[in-house]
């Protein structure tokens, strides 16, 4: 509606109708993503996984990713890589470290953004050290690292060991004094 003055004292209104139409744009869709466990010291992936849009072309589609953790997994090594619909996703955690962290997966159609999270957890590598103990004449001094291998006994998951059994080994150190 409108009212309008011609400044002669005689208003002229009217009715103006109009269309506003407004497209609501769907969030992309991620899948094929779930937690993922590796032994410490490991390189992770490539995991494929899917991303998809109603209204934006596959490759169009922006993914990024974070790890809740950086001490185990930094930020600069997660890596995706597009094929078409599909990202291929390589975690490479760092060196001698253990433990989990969030990996939370972004993707982004340029209006909406949509997330999706996993567990990775990295297990520690079994290992021993042996003391060398010192004799009365002070041949032999400090610690010795000592590979010990285990056999898996109690297997949950392919990559889950929840029990450890060992192999029975006799370890015979022998010094020579050096003159």
């Amino acid at each position: 509606m409108f009212l309008a003055d011609n400044s002669g004292g005689d208003y002229t209104s009217g009715i103006k109708t109009f269309t506003i139409e407004v497209t609501a744009s769907s969030p992309p869709e991620i899948s094929g993503l779930s937690d993922q466990h590796i032994n410490q010291n490991s390189t992770f992936g490539p995991l494929s996984f899917s991303v998809t849009d109603l209204e934006t072309a596959d490759e169009a589609i922006m993914v990024s990713a974070i790890s809740s953790n950086t001490t185990l997994v930094r930020n600069a090594d997660i890596q995706i890589v597009a094929d078409g619909s599909f990202r291929h996703l390589t975690i490479i955690p760092v060196s001698d470290q253990y433990g989990t962290t969030d990996i939370t997966i972004y993707a982004n159609d340029g209006s909406t953004t949509t997330t999706e999270q996993i567990l990775f957890t990295v297990h520690p590598t079994p290992s021993a050290n042996i003391g060398v103990a010192s004799d009365q004449f002070g041949y032999t001094k400090g610690t010795a690292p000592l590979s010990v291998h285990f056999l898996p006994v109690d297997i949950q998951h392919e990559e889950e060991i929840t029990g450890w059994g060992g192999l029975s080994t006799t370890i015979i150190i022998t010094h020579q004094r050096q003159l």
